[in-house]
């Protein structure tokens, strides 16, 4: 059982739940990946907190609303991954014996908190997962849960606001993004148009109502004809946005850079980024293949090459 440091009881939480070791399919990734990063920070903050004496104050301070969508992660899964929610716990603890390395004197002494997912605590830390407090100033920690062959997405910022939000010192950024943003309206309604030709339906703006049911809600559900032309406009947007990027990465390395920080998951000075890697062994288990610990001024020097 993950959650049973404190005594409590959570219900939907236990060590039988069945499984398979097959992977989710496309629909459950999503919501695994949200689950497998929710109980591996989790997992972290509680062995930092036994490590540094502080294991009590950690379960107290861990919010009722907050425990129990935890549980109804790991449920998640040991339903679709059952290899990987036995994996975790180890993963957790190479993760924090990593950070333990790191961090200040008497840092977490007072406690570790949850805040990443922690109502009223995110905007304060920004990307920090946990708090660790005791020290001269508190400790950010960033986590990251890498798997091989997996993508990472730190950040979801969205097309319409991309570039106003994470490069507002470069004074182009609100008409580079007010382009994007035409150029998506403009290419969108040609995709559109282009799709209801091929199926024979009237297009009147947007998606008609018979274009749906048959189709699913993912692009590789598509028949390659149709795929060709989401791919198409999908090809499109990227090339404007990377026009804008290299634009403004030519105009100021340095300002460009620091953008980038946010991106990567640290934009505070205090925050320290730690992402442990897996892989899967010859008998399908997780296995760590590596924990890889930055601050915000390495993250920096690693953009040098800019």
């Amino acid at each position: 059982m993950i959650f049973a440091g404190d005594g409590r009881r959570v219900p939907g939480v236990g060590g039988g739940a069945g499984g398979s070791d097959k992977g989710p399919d496309k629909r459950d990734g999503a919501l695994l990946g949200e689950s497998k990063g929710g109980v591996f920070e989790f997992l972290v903050g509680r062995s930092l907190a036994e490590r540094l004496g502080s294991a009590a104050a950690f379960h107290r301070d861990v919010p009722g609303g907050l425990l129990a969508r935890l549980s109804g992660y790991e449920a998640h899964i040991r339903r679709h991954d059952p290899a990987l929610a036995r994996a975790l716990p180890g993963m957790a603890l190479e993760t924090a014996s990593a950070l333990l390395a790191r961090l200040p004197p008497g840092a977490g002494r007072k406690g570790a908190r949850l805040v990443g997912r922690a109502p009223g605590t995110a905007p304060r830390w920004g990307e920090a997962d946990l708090v660790l407090e005791g020290g001269r100033e508190p400790v950010g920690l960033s986590l990251k849960l890498y798997g091989a062959g997996n993508r990472v997405n730190t950040k979801s910022g969205g097309a319409r606001s991309f570039i106003a939000r994470y490069f507002p010192s470069f004074p182009r950024a609100p008409f580079l993004q007010d382009r994007l943003n035409a150029a998506l309206d403009r290419s969108f309604d040609e995709m559109a148009q282009e799709l209801h030709e091929m199926n024979g339906l009237p297009f009147e703006g947007g998606f008609h109502g018979r274009w749906a049911g048959p189709r699913g809600g993912l692009p590789g559900a598509l028949p390659p004809r149709e795929r060709r032309a989401v791919h198409a406009f999908y090809h499109g947007v990227a090339g404007l946005l990377h026009e804008a990027l290299t634009g403004m990465m030519a105009e100021d390395r340095r300002a460009f850079a620091e953008s980038l920080l946010p991106l990567l998951g640290v934009s505070r000075g205090d925050v320290l980024q730690a992402t442990c890697f897996h892989d899967r062994d010859a008998s399908g288990g997780h296995v760590v293949t590596g924990v890889l610990c930055e601050d915000a001024g390495e993250l920096r020097d690693g953009m040098g090459a800019l």
